[in-house]
């Protein structure tokens, strides 16, 4: 019964969800690999421009906010069927690669905040306009320690 509930719930979501599902798994499986077996030096140069600790969000048209806020609907929908970890670092790669796909601009962010027990705690989160497509408002809970801007006007990475 399981599995025919969870067919159900795929069924119900927007026909353009359905279509993606498939290479959206695919792109968060590619991002969790790199995630896993590459340098974040080679990873960099794919994400934008660095720009420090900056925060310049991109403004974006009301076409580009909706585009925006339907992928980040399909990256943590998606990310709940994968049965490898699909992290905060693979979800945010994988917005990047979306973003470039739909030539919205997006800054991706890096931040690192102290648990109540002491431990240093890491978070990736991609912002375009007033939309967290990943990540959730990062700002609020984790010191930026550093951003890359992906504007595919200016064809960075």
């Amino acid at each position: 019964m399981h599995g025919f509930s969870k067919l159900k719930h795929f069924l119900a979501r927007p026909y353009w969800m359905q279509l993606a599902f498939v290479p959206v798994w695919c792109l968060l499986g590619l991002a969790r690999l790199q995630v896993l077996h590459r340098d974040f030096k080679l990873i960099a140069p794919t994400l934008g421009h660095h720009q420090g600790v900056a925060r310049p969000i991109p403004e974006l048209s009301s076409h580009e906010m909706q585009r925006a806020r339907q992928i980040s609907r399909q990256i943590q929908w998606v990310a709940r069927y994968c049965p490898w970890r699909a992290n905060c670092f693979a979800q945010a790669i994988t917005a990047r690669w979306l973003c470039g796909f739909y030539r919205l601009p997006c800054l991706i962010c890096f931040g690192l905040k102290k648990s109540t027990d002491g431990q240093v705690l890491a978070h990736a989160w991609v912002r375009a306009g007033d939309v967290a497509i990943t990540g959730g408002d990062g700002f609020a809970d984790y010191q930026l320690v550093g951003s890359f801007l992906y504007s595919p006007k200016t064809k960075a990475a």
